[in-house]
């Protein structure tokens, strides 16, 4: 097999790769007297990996494969997550349905959300909807509805970033929990996910009023406390305050939000 490395990623105390040869992630641990090294099998093929904030667990892309040969055997695209504190433990795998190559983690370590980057298709031919994206409750086990797969609404722009929130209350709402709120930037427009539960709908805010140019969202920045994100942008002169407000669902169906 052709050796391709995704890392190294500093951690908390260890530095770890994902090995396309061995199909593992190794690190090596240097919190004790001399190094040590750990190692976990994973899928085939990683694509993209990124640490927790915490710096405990690793999450790792792969792109899994499909059986052409005898010895092959069928794999989906899947996120996996590494508990590197704990040599020798199962990764929890989650099927995400396509090779992401980006990752956002909230700040609690506790919900992933996987993307495409802007970078197009890849050499190996495979057709994407640059608009898909996979949130990972990462508290919880596989399930039917963990990972959630969705696909946001485009206005004819690819996502840019996703942004994650830290846990937010919106007073007045029907759900009075705090939550974490992916902010998808693209060109002339920010689309907003209750990624705490992401089956319900997105709202999209344009940013290009009255067609006056091109505005690429850039840098944000959260008041958790009265649910507001700060909008930097190129093409725009002001900073955007969005602000979360509670808006009771007009309905009953399982899909309506209530800000």
């Amino acid at each position: 097999r052709v050796r391709t490395l995704v890392g190294p990623i500093p951690l908390k105390s260890q530095v770890a790769w994902a090995d396309s040869a061995l199909d593992q992630v190794v690190a090596v641990d240097v919190a004790g007297d001399r190094p040590t090294v750990g190692r976990w099998p994973i899928g085939r093929r990683p694509v993209y990996a990124a640490p927790t904030p915490s710096g405990e667990q690793l999450l790792v892309v792969t792109r899994g494969e499909e059986a052409l040969a005898r010895g092959q055997v069928d794999q989906e695209p899947t996120l996996w997550s590494v508990d590197l504190r704990s040599p020798g433990s199962t990764p929890v795998g989650y099927v995400v349905g396509s090779p992401f190559d980006r990752l956002q983690v909230s700040a609690d370590g506790a919900i992933a959300v996987a993307y495409f980057s802007e970078a197009g298709p890849d050499d190996q031919g495979f057709f994407r909807n640059p608009n898909e994206l996979a949130f990972i409750d990462l508290t919880r086990p596989p399930a039917a509805d963990n990972p959630v797969l969705k696909t946001v609404r485009s206005f004819g722009a690819t996502p840019t970033g996703v942004v994650l929130s830290p846990r937010m209350a919106i007073a007045g709402a029907d759900d009075a929990s705090e939550r974490v709120f992916a902010f998808i930037l693209a060109t002339n427009v920010v689309t907003v996910v209750d990624a705490s539960h992401p089956l319900h709908n997105e709202v999209s805010i344009r940013l290009d009023v009255a067609g006056t140019g091109t505005v690429v969202p850039r840098e944000l920045v959260f008041a958790p406390a009265t649910a507001t994100a700060y909008l930097r942008s190129d093409g725009a002169r002001d900073i955007l305050e969005l602000a979360l407000v509670a808006d009771p669902p007009a309905g009953t169906g399982p899909t309506e939000n209530d800000y």
